[in-house]
């Protein structure tokens, strides 16, 4: 009896090497090909100045499924039906995309993105009403640093559907203040003193050129419009340094910032 199962065994193994050694050809010949089609897939990625993180994605995607295919290939040639795994491959993969829609979501957004390239790292931008430094742009989220130092992380998908404002993409800012005198006070003297002021003051641009003009009559005062350009990194550090020295020539000069005032009367019986 042991003698006639071994020689089953045998003759089963016998029938099946013919299909056994093609099989394993297209498997290693395969997987050789998949493996010079991804070295040459990256090899162009990176000649086209495509971003890293979508490159590595890319390749990882190629490679996933030119392996299934060689995989299916062999299973093919062994005689395994194919046809029930690949539909249970396609079952699978429509029940995870529909219970990870918002992750796909973010993921088509994260791509878009960094295709796209509204921000770059390091840009102080707005993203909604979110207000920060760009820390890192990745596929499926965005992270912030705000400016009292928060680290915020937003999906891609409200990423891209949000307003996005770049303050560091053409390289300077426009910084707008207004600074008030009393209607008594000279005019001329006082655009002459924020003439002064702006041009001790190195982090201007001087081109373009500032404006200083009356931007507004106001109840109780007269509003001087002052408009300076200087790089994005030095905004609010120009804000103070201008704040502090027109405060101190206005005073130097006699010249009055006003402020609402209430006058009471009294009325005797």
């Amino acid at each position: 009896m042991a003698d006639l199962d071994g020689t089953a065994i045998l003759e089963t193994i016998q029938n099946f090497l013919p299909t056994l050694t093609p099989a394993i050809l297209i498997f290693c010949i395969g997987l050789i090909l998949v493996r010079l089609l991804i070295k040459g897939l990256d090899s162009i990625l990176s000649r086209s100045k495509v971003r890293p993180i979508l490159a590595n994605f890319f390749s990882t995607v190629a490679a996933t499924a030119l392996n299934l295919l060689v995989i299916i290939a062999t299973l093919n040639k062994l005689g395994i039906q194919t046809a029930s795994i690949i539909a249970l491959l396609g079952a699978a993969g429509l029940a995870i995309a529909l219970s990870l829609q918002s992750t796909l979501a973010n993921l088509a957004s994260g791509i878009l993105l960094i295709s796209l390239r509204p921000f770059q790292y390091g840009e102080f931008v707005q993203i909604g009403s979110l207000l920060g430094s760009v820390q890192s742009i990745g596929l499926f989220t965005t992270a912030l640093k705000t400016p009292d130092g928060k680290r915020v992380i937003i999906p891609n998908q409200k990423v891209f559907s949000s307003e996005i404002t770049n303050y560091n993409h053409y390289g300077t800012r426009r910084l707008d203040l207004t600074y008030s005198i009393a209607y008594s006070d000279d005019v001329d003297l006082a655009k002459q003193v924020l003439q002064d002021v702006i041009k001790e003051n190195p982090l201007i641009l001087e081109s373009p050129e500032p404006l200083i003009a009356v931007g507004a009559l106001a109840a109780h005062s007269v509003d001087l419009l002052l408009q300076v350009w200087t790089e994005p990194a030095n905004v609010r550090t120009l804000t103070y340094q201008l704040n502090e020295a027109v405060l101190k020539a206005f005073h130097k000069n006699g010249l009055n910032i006003p402020f609402p005032q209430l006058d009471v009367h009294l009325a005797k019986n």
